[in-house]
């Protein structure tokens, strides 16, 4: 995550020549919401974004406490977004 934004990537190994798969702009707007999703995914690391066009990305950390660091940068970036953009 840099500046608000959430890249992903095919290969754990990223180095700057690196292309993303994707990104999700949390301080935009992007990113309405971030939670745990443990109940749709059946496994307690994963964690669940909603995007502002309906979509839902999951998405799985090696522990809980990756898990928990990821939902509150996600959340920060979200609520900051929305303070800028209001």
């Amino acid at each position: 995550m840099k500046q608000g934004k959430l890249f992903w990537f095919l290969d754990e190994h990223v180095t700057m020549m690196t292309k993303s798969r994707g990104v999700i702009d949390a301080a935009s707007g992007d990113c309405v919401s971030v939670r745990g999703a443990e109940e749709t995914t059946g496994d307690a690391n994963s964690f669940e974004i909603v995007t502002r066009n309906g979509g839902v990305m999951y998405f799985i950390c090696p522990s809980r406490q990756e898990k928990e660091q990821w939902i509150n940068r996600i959340g920060r970036a979200i609520v900051i977004g929305r303070r800028h953009n209001n």
